[in-house]
């Protein structure tokens, strides 16, 4: 005589019915149920959540997401204690002058609470070409990154162009003065993979990158891209030869500004939001809290 087998009946879940611990299983049977024991598509009405075998699976499932979440943010922290030095010395002896200081010294346990990430902010940074740590200087007039670029040329590489239309060299170069920095770990490959937008108006890219990404994750602004820019022309393979960046400035409003490597220069320049663009590219980062 067979076993008689549990009887299931198949029925809508109201969301607002369910305690927390109910909608946590909904939601992990949702994100891994390809990964839980028999069909739960159908629902045992003896018990929600599929009785003690799928509950069972669930938490172990759910123990080790935590388990890796918190190995990736470890893995990021190894990165950044890999990395740290590096910035510091090129914001030292590229930007900083003899008469500036850094407000805080930047450490691993500094850094690391500026970055204060979460488990999400840890993937997305793992799953970048070439992550990499750098310090941008708070409120340094953009003249001072121009500046770093034109003095550490290589041969052959003449100065950088700032489109005048984006108004970023009205304000002189800084000579003195503490220096507020705020880390953020960025995409610094050489190149980046075109975006699903590519070669609509440049407008609507920036509009669907916008309603992609999450809040925290943002495309690089001009500070951030002229420090990676700095080490990439440090190491003989400037960024953006054949494509160019998008670049993060929430003041403009009829140009879409934009930086890459162009007949020996940096160039940084300003595009109609109409202009169709297949090249363009965005430099995503995550960036920190500035330093007190």
């Amino acid at each position: 005589m067979s076993k008689e087998q549990p009887t299931y009946e198949r029925r809508l879940i109201d969301r607002e019915t369910l305690t927390a611990d109910q909608q946590a299983i909904l939601a992990a049977v949702n994100r891994f149920k390809g990964q839980l024991p028999g069909n739960y598509d159908e629902i045992p009405n003896v018990d929600f959540g599929g009785g003690a075998e799928m509950k069972a699976a669930v938490k172990q499932i759910l123990e080790g997401v935590k388990v890796n979440e918190a190995t990736e943010v470890t893995e990021v922290s190894k990165l950044v204690e890999k990395q740290l030095s590096g910035a510091i010395d090129l914001v030292q002896t590229k930007l900083i002058k003899p008469d500036m200081e850094l407000v805080q010294k930047p450490t691993l346990e500094l850094v690391m609470k500026l970055m204060n990430l979460t488990p999400e902010q840890a993937q997305v940074i793992l799953k970048m070409q070439d992550p990499r740590l750098e310090f941008a200087l708070e409120d340094m007039p953009f003249a001072n990154y121009v500046e770093a670029i034109n003095t550490n040329k290589k041969r052959g590489q003449i100065d950088t162009y700032v489109d005048s239309d984006l108004g970023w060299g009205k304000r002189p170069v800084q000579q003195e003065g503490q220096v507020i920095w705020t880390p953020s770990i960025g995409e610094s490959a050489q190149e980046i993979e075109e975006n699903p937008w590519a070669g609509q108006r440049l407008g609507n890219q920036v509009a669907q990158w916008d309603q992609s990404r999450p809040d925290w994750l943002q495309s690089q602004g001009r500070e951030s891209y002229s420090i990676r820019q700095l080490r990439a022309i440090e190491g003989g393979n400037p960024l953006d030869q054949r494509n160019w960046s998008i670049l993060r400035d929430p003041t403009q409003q009829e140009w879409v500004p934009g930086g890459d490597w162009a007949y020996g220069q940096v160039y940084f320049g300003g595009y109609f939001q109409c202009d169709h663009r297949r090249n363009a590219r965005f430099r995503a980062e995550v960036v920190g809290v500035k330093s007190t």
